[in-house]
């Protein structure tokens, strides 16, 4: 929480993250003057198509938004709800010109390359098609986020399902919007089947991850 300009004891707590995360957390849009407009349906899609179309350039969008709490007024039990949208952001993250040779290289060698990030489905397919991973047309299966994915293989005992997990992890280049443990059930469950020859799998990355 940070104090306003204005003084006299209100308050403004500022939110940024995933675009479509924080944009469903909005109510109300930021305004030249000042004042805050409603968020309506036609509003709210004119965003949607704006962050999807960023995000098929590759572009990493990030949503800001704000909230004031009045002077005097008790601290909201949840902060992050009833925001006005003040900004979406496309961040251009660029593929290093060595990448795509690195990839036909490993194509080339008899190695599937499989992409595991945070960033959307759209951003990363974006990505994943300029560094060769995915082809210009992308396949049916080729392409989750991370919900699905838990969704499909990862059982009520968090064990994974492994007749289902087979029916995905050969056609799967690129899962997105993923968690650390979805890496882990992923490499996992490679070497864990059985329907094709043993996999030895390695990970590499340039985050926490």
């Amino acid at each position: 929480l940070f104090p306003t300009r204005g003084g006299g004891g209100a308050r403004r707590v500022y939110t940024k993250g995933a675009s479509e995360v924080v944009l469903e957390l909005c109510s109300r849009i930021a305004q030249p003057g000042g004042e805050a407009t409603a968020m309506d349906a036609g509003a709210r899609a004119r965003f949607d198509e704006a962050i999807g179309k960023m995000a098929d350039e590759g572009l990493r969008t990030l949503t800001v938004a704000y909230r004031e709490i009045a002077a005097g007024e008790e601290e909201p039990k949840d902060l992050e709800e009833d925001l006005i949208l003040l900004a979406v952001l496309g961040l251009e993250d660029p593929v290093r010109p060595e990448v795509p040779g690195a990839i036909r290289a490993c194509k080339e060698a008899g190695i599937v390359v499989r992409m595991v990030t945070g960033d959307n489905a759209r951003t990363a397919a974006a990505i994943a098609k300029k560094c060769g991973i995915l082809g210009d047309e992308i396949e049916e299966g080729q392409v989750m986020t991370g919900a699905q994915f838990r969704e499909r293989v990862v059982r009520p005992d968090d064990e994974i399902n492994m007749e289902e997990f087979d029916k995905i992890w050969m056609d799967l280049r690129v899962l997105a919007r993923s968690s650390p443990l979805d890496k882990l059930t992923l490499v996992t469950g490679i070497q864990q089947s059985k329907i094709s020859k043993p996999q030895t799998v390695a990970v590499t990355g340039d985050g926490t991850n």
